[in-house]
């Protein structure tokens, strides 16, 4: 086919979706498996895969190929260092105080979730009071 990969404003969006839904999958991984396990999994599924379809499609440069293999490697050794380094993982707590466990509870429950929704919406007024 040999096409010149798109560089519109639409195909940065998809790059965008990708990188999303890649780091979304290897969150989920990080919770299920060991460190050099989710590494591995998440680079096969983000990458591995990425470049069967981008080489069936005859736009993979196989020149770069050692270089991107390496790069790839260590950009998902340091996402999954973040989501598995507990300084960084409990970040979000010193940001969100509203994060942290309760007592017997977890704060994503759908009771406290719906709890938390319906005081913003009365805090704005939404609904009337």
């Amino acid at each position: 086919m040999g096409l010149i990969f798109p560089s519109e404003r639409e195909n940065g969006a998809l790059w965008v979706l990708w990188s999303w839904c890649f780091a979304g999958g290897s969150y989920v991984l990080a919770q299920k498996f060991t460190f050099l396990q989710t590494a591995f999994l998440s680079w096969f599924f983000g990458f591995v895969l990425m470049w069967l379809v981008i080489g069936n499609m005859q736009d993979l440069p196989y020149g770069i190929l050692p270089y991107a293999l390496l790069l790839s490697l260590l950009e998902v050794f340091g996402a999954v260092w973040l989501e598995k380094n507990p300084i960084v993982s409990n970040l979000s707590r010193a940001v969100r105080p509203d994060l942290i466990r309760e007592k017997g509870g977890n704060p994503h429950s759908p009771r406290k979730m719906a709890a938390r929704w319906e005081q913003s919406v009365t805090a704005i007024g939404y609904f009337g009071s």
